[in-house]
């Protein structure tokens, strides 16, 4: 391209560096504002500690060379073999509480090299600084584009942006500085300044239109979403973390029992535990309950719990640096435009589709998110094409989050289900596969849920955002760049 789009990204999070990797890829310059002073280390939100990266997403990273990395990383954040989690119910068995493994979830090793990716659980902030690193490398020279200079990329630290001006496509930092960009993403989570931007934007031309518009021109099928809420109600987040010098006081039976087999889960009743940790590093515990209202995790723990998970909980408790975070499902409302009325303004990462507190596919998503970005705009330098490709990103890219989200919700209903019949045929399906040596999730009695499981599980695996883009740009955009200039 003989000249470069322009970019500001707002938050050097995952999702928009990925964003700035994958645009600096396509030739284009990057401007990412980042209000902190230094990039996060997932402190301020005890889930983000542990980052979980299932093959979806670290098969970006691989893609991009990142590999080698990862591996050399102080820890293994590979996943040993085709592990996904191990099944533990959740009061322990005898009088002690002891450990009661009901076996684990693994996949084939055909289904993973398809996929062209493993399972990781590694640091949120070893997570975004191999991000920030590769953000920040030399083009390899003998590419088309090798020219870039790297002093075209920038991350400013300490910028933190203040409001934003959707038609013009400018922010405002917090000094007063005002700067401009052919286009603008939002990659500073839920919260952040962009999407607030866009939701009241949505909301002043909702209250523009609504008086003029008859209200049986509503169908609520209209507005009905592909994937109906599974959860009836909000599921309430509560996380905390063990720190290193404490997490010594753990056995190391129990750390293995952690650590070996990616995510280790506890199965109770209404409730489910889930414990990630990497050796004798930190360890975080997290538990998703209906119980609302509580502040401390051994709130939520009930009278029988497994010893083991017991004591992670009272450390976690004792940690006064990073106190226990409390959330719940259904915190943020569906945006119905990810993209702003002027189209040079979008959002992307947990701006646009935040998932529920935990989830396993925060992070893929959003480092499929970037990647999608960067790849339809390596078709273009054309500024008055943006809004035609940031709505085509949204287009793309929301359908895939809300199958990924649905798919998480699936999961979560499955790990709290109320002790009953449906919970008494799950543990009888886990236990009778782990005896057989078989996946836990595994179900061939029950060749429909079996087949959907198969199917589910290769879509969530399989999808390759590059593809996705390239697909887009061959069925539609090239048409328009080719009708624009004949």
């Amino acid at each position: 391209m003989a000249k470069r789009l322009n970019f500001i990204i707002v938050g050097a999070s995952v999702a928009g560096l990925a964003a700035a990797i994958a645009l600096k890829k396509a030739g284009h310059e990057i401007l990412v504002l980042e209000r902190e002073d230094r990039l996060g280390d997932g402190r301020k939100f005890p889930q983000r500690v542990r980052s979980a990266v299932p093959p979806n997403g670290s098969k970006i990273l691989y893609d991009w060379g990142l590999h080698e990395k990862i591996k050399a990383l102080d820890y293994p954040a590979e996943v040993p073999g085709t592990s996904f989690f191990s099944a533990h119910r959740f009061e322990g068995t005898g009088p002690n509480h002891a450990r009661d493994l009901m076996g684990y979830q693994t996949y084939t090793d055909e289904l993973l090299s398809e996929a062209r990716g493993n399972y990781l659980i590694i640091r949120y902030s070893d997570l975004v600084g191999i991000l920030y690193d590769e953000l920040q490398r030399p083009l390899p020279p003998g590419r088309s584009d090798a020219s870039f200079d790297k002093s075209k990329v920038f991350v400013h630290f300490n910028a933190e942006v203040c409001s934003v001006d959707l038609d013009q496509s400018a922010v405002t930092l917090r000094n007063g500085e005002r700067l401009q960009a052919d286009a603008i993403i939002g990659a500073d989570g839920p919260l952040g300044v962009v999407r607030a931007a866009l939701q009241a934007e949505a909301e002043k031309s909702r209250k523009k239109r609504q008086p003029s518009i008859p209200e049986e021109d509503f169908s609520p099928d209209d507005a009905a979403p592909k994937y109906p809420p599974i959860l009836s109600t909000p599921l309430w987040y509560y996380g905390g973390i063990v720190p290193r010098e404490v997490a010594r006081q753990v056995s190391s039976a129990d750390l293995d029992s952690y650590s070996k087999h990616g995510m280790c889960a506890f199965f109770g009743n209404d409730r489910c535990a889930v414990v990630l940790s990497l050796g004798r590093d930190e360890i975080s515990v997290n538990i998703f309950t209906t119980d609302a209202g509580r502040t401390r995790l051994g709130e939520v723990l009930g009278e029988e719990c497994d010893a083991g998970l017991r004591q992670i909980v009272d450390l976690a408790d004792a940690n006064t640096q990073c106190p226990t975070a409390v959330t719940h499902s259904g915190k943020y409302e569906q945006l119905e435009s990810w993209v702003s009325e002027s189209g040079r303004v979008a959002i992307l990462g947990k701006a646009a589709h935040p998932f529920s507190p935990g989830a396993v596919q925060t992070y893929a998503s959003a480092l499929e998110d970037g990647l999608f970005l960067g790849k339809i705009f390596s078709h273009t330098d054309d500024p008055t094409r943006i809004p035609e490709f940031l709505h085509a990103f949204q287009e793309h890219r929301e359908p895939r989050t809300s199958f990924l989200k649905h798919i998480e919700e699936k999961y979560v209903v499955g790990l709290t289900t109320p002790n009953g019949p449906m919970q008494q045929m799950r543990d009888a399906m886990f236990r009778m596969n782990h005896a057989r040596g078989a996946p836990i999730l595994h179900a061939p009695e029950i060749p429909s849920m079996e087949a959907e499981a198969i199917e589910e599980t290769s879509i969530v695996f399989g999808y390759d955002a590059d593809e996705d883009a390239e697909e887009w740009w061959v069925t539609w955009g090239r048409f328009h760049d080719f009708a624009s200039t004949s």
